[in-house]
């Protein structure tokens, strides 16, 4: 592996997309948490609804093209043989709609390599040639870990580890110079959250275990009270995306309004002060 590991991880995938693909049984192929980036933690609760619709009417456009078209197929996924399982790396949509289309079968370009390389891979095989891109908080979290990974959670520098941030910023394409500075200063901030008790999974990345940047950028406000301002349990969360899915269709005036009668019908109509108040509920 160390050969291959050796090699820069834009030069591989380019490699590993001129593979000859091979026709693989879709119930042998798993997918890991790990290995995905399009993490909906990572996008802005506001933004999460839609995003979730482009992802399912994406699916859904191809498994109707599957449908319609019998004896054809779409690109072929890339995946990954690690430790004898084989995972899907790029083309989750694809495989989730050639399972939907009921196909036994899907082409996959496969290489060997070890969870590590291939989480290091995902983060990068996502960001080009995508018919849905990466929201931009999924970047910031593929370029946050990114950095995390190189350096060692900041033992060493970008150019200590065979980069730089230029060369971070060429290799995620769409990421600003100031962010990819700021990520690199707030290393030793981020350790200490890490090794912080109280930080739960909503705030953790799901393989590196480290705070996701979403995180680390609001424990940087300097209104933040870690007693109370705990972070959000998974219910609480999924509140949250769903007022935000509500104001994304009714308009804020409405769903405050519908937030307003609500606390009146629970009796809580004492928390609201004034129809000038509304905007701050949400």
């Amino acid at each position: 592996m160390t050969t291959q590991n050796a090699q820069p991880l834009d030069s591989e995938i380019r490699d590993w997309r001129q593979m000859e693909p091979s026709l693989i049984a879709v119930k042998d192929i798993e997918t890991h948490d790990a290995l995905q980036p399009r993490d909906p933690r990572a996008t802005d609760f506001k933004d999460r609804n839609s995003y979730e619709r482009q992802s399912e009417n994406h699916v859904t456009g191809l498994r109707g093209f599957l449908e319609a078209n019998p004896s054809a197929d779409l690109e072929a996924i890339l995946a990954c043989r690690i430790d004898g399982t084989l995972y899907v790396v790029d083309g989750h949509h694809r495989l989730e709609a050639t399972r939907l289309a009921q196909r036994d079968t899907i082409k996959a370009r496969i290489k060997t390599v070890t969870m590590e390389r291939a989480v290091r891979l995902s983060r990068i095989v996502n960001i080009s040639h995508r018919s849905l891109s990466l929201s931009k908080g999924q970047l910031s979290e593929s370029v946050w870990q990114h950095i995390i990974d190189i350096t060692r959670g900041g033992m060493r520098t970008l150019v200590e580890a065979g980069s730089s941030e230029r060369k971070v910023r060429d290799l995620f394409c769409g990421i600003s110079k100031s962010t990819v500075n700021s990520m690199v200063n707030q290393l030793n901030h981020a350790r200490e959250l890490k090794d912080n008790p109280k930080l739960d999974e909503e705030n953790r990345n799901a393989y590196s275990r480290w705070p996701t940047w979403r995180t680390v950028r609001k424990r940087l406000n300097p209104k933040f009270d870690e007693d109370a301002n705990d972070p959000p349990s998974q219910m609480v969360t999924r509140l949250a995306v769903k007022l935000a899915a509500m104001i994304d269709r009714y308009g804020l005036v409405e769903a405050s309004q519908a937030w307003q009668l609500a606390l009146e019908e629970n009796g809580l109509d004492r928390y609201v002060e004034s129809d000038d108040d509304e905007d701050d509920l949400f």
